[in-house]
């Protein structure tokens, strides 16, 4: 069977597997005493060459589902499923992957700069009260190819943030289910 182009290729089946995965993830990032995530998510490049990221996965945990459900919003993973949307930070891991980047909505929101770009963002981190992020680019075959993304509640700090780093590290590393599932099945492009 071809390995499906991204953004087009992408099946429902796709996005269940790639779901399947990144609950795994937050479930281990979870199980580190001290943390407490909202949300992961996956953005892999379009099938070529430069930066262009899409949303091909998003899970939260029970407690920002439950909140957001009790508020009537849509699942993002449903939501932003096939979103292209532009990410400064996407940027900056595939230039720099296995380096884990971190991002604090509540300093980002109050940046002049930052707040233009941010205009357009969805902010439903923001929205669920998930204000710290943490994301590393993963590296196939020579290329940076996408992210993976976690959202915490509480920001993650000395050891329990180096725990975190090297619970991401391994689920980007190209040996892992999660990459070996997106490189098998995927026409990965990158940079």
């Amino acid at each position: 069977m071809p390995m499906a182009m991204i953004p087009g290729g992408i099946t429902t089946d796709h996005f269940i597997k790639v779901r399947e995965y990144l609950d795994q993830m937050i479930k281990e990032i979870e199980a580190i005493k001290g943390t407490k995530p909202g949300w992961a998510s996956c953005r892999l490049n379009e099938s070529r060459n430069d930066i262009s990221p899409v949303f091909v996965g998003w899970v939260e945990t029970s407690e920002v589902a439950n909140q957001r459900i009790q508020k009537n919003l849509a699942d993002p993973g449903l939501y932003r499923f096939g979103d292209d949307h532009y990410s400064q930070i996407y940027e900056e891991c595939l230039q720099d992957p296995g380096v884990l980047k971190k991002r604090d909505w509540r300093t980002d929101l109050q940046d002049s700069v930052k707040g233009l770009w941010m205009a357009d963002a969805k902010k439903l981190s923001v929205t669920a009260g998930v204000m710290y992020r943490r994301s590393i680019g993963i590296k196939v075959n020579g290329l940076a190819v996408g992210t993976l993304n976690v959202g915490f509640i509480e920001d993650p700090v000395g050891s329990v943030d180096a725990e975190v780093g090297t619970a991401m590290r391994k689920w980007a590393d190209p040996s892992s289910s999660l990459v070996s599932y997106l490189q098998d099945k995927f026409q990965l492009g990158g940079i």
